[in-house]
């Protein structure tokens, strides 16, 4: 099991305790007939984590996760995600935007996102 140690945001004032935050991702994710139930699943737990960090760590560390997160992502702009038909995949597939415009909105995400965590 992997463990990863971050430090909390610091206590503003008497008014507001930060408490510690433990996160466990320990069980696969279920497998439901319906898209519906995925997608109500992956907001249910995308809430809950972001409570969670949003509440818990210092704003600099917030900012440069969110940064990283969508630099990571951004390939999602670029490659295509075509083979299954689940919901996401059909949702990316029946997308407006073309091949040229999902690289050209990656390249200019991916170097803004580059300025920020450096």
């Amino acid at each position: 099991m992997k463990t990863v140690n971050i430090y909390k945001a610091q206590t503003i004032g008497q008014q507001m305790t930060v408490e510690p935050l433990v996160i466990n991702i320990s069980e696969e994710f279920p497998d439901f007939k319906s898209i519906d139930e995925h997608d109500a699943l992956f907001e249910k737990e995308a809430l809950m984590l972001a409570d969670g960090l949003l509440s818990t760590l210092p704003g600099g560390t917030i900012d440069r996760l969110v940064a990283e997160l969508l630099k990571r992502k951004a390939t999602s702009f670029v490659v295509p995600l075509f083979g299954r038909e689940n919901g996401s995949e059909k949702r990316y597939r029946e997308a407006t935007l073309s091949d040229e415009e999902r690289r050209g909105i990656a390249k200019v995400l991916i170097e803004e996102l580059d300025k920020m965590t450096k």
